[in-house]
């Protein structure tokens, strides 16, 4: 059975991995607008693990399986 500590965890850390992709993204513009070498690949990254993070789990998973 899941209890109401579980209910309550798992939306908090899917949308706490959200705010850290965003997070992250931001950090890799600042390094591309810095000219870093590599800092295209890491804003590349970023975008692609955004949607993994923010899209799928922070919105989907929250609105699709109301906890």
């Amino acid at each position: 059975s899941v209890t109401g500590v579980q209910t309550c965890a798992l939306p908090i850390f899917l949308t706490l991995a959200s705010i850290g992709n965003i997070l992250y993204g931001l950090l890799a513009y600042s390094a591309y607008q810095d000219g870093l070498e590599g800092a295209n690949m890491m804003l590349l990254g970023s975008v692609m693990l955004s949607i993994q993070c923010i899209i799928l789990d922070g919105i989907v998973w929250n609105v699709k399986f109301p906890w």
